[in-house]
């Protein structure tokens, strides 16, 4: 804070700028510094403890069922190329006996 008459200065004088203008500066200063200051001994309390405790067990309950829609997605499009091969078989199968004159397999 900028220094006052009461607390034993004779005279008060701000050469670069009105005192209104200095004040403004000055308390424009002190924010800037506190925004930009680091802040060494900081230590979470324990309601943030406890709300990242929350947070990560959530986030562990996300990912497990991320995970599980990804294995029987994976699972689905690994039957799906399974039924496309065994069709592929047996078309190859049928145009082969269509060549050879045979009767077509059975569809499995």
């Amino acid at each position: 804070s900028l220094p006052v008459k009461e607390e034993g200065f004779d005279e008060l004088r701000y050469p670069w700028q009105k005192e209104d203008k200095v004040k403004e500066y000055l308390k424009a200063w002190v924010q800037d510094r506190k925004l930009t200051s680091r802040v060494e001994d900081l230590q979470p309390g324990e309601w943030f403890l406890a709300r990242q405790k929350e947070w990560q067990k959530a986030l562990a309950a996300w990912h497990a069922k991320q995970s599980s829609w990804k294995a029987s997605e994976s699972k689905k499009q690994l039957e799906a190329n399974q039924r496309e091969q065994k069709r592929k078989v047996y078309e190859a199968q049928v145009l082969e006996a269509q060549k050879e004159g045979k009767e077509p397999p059975a569809k499995p």
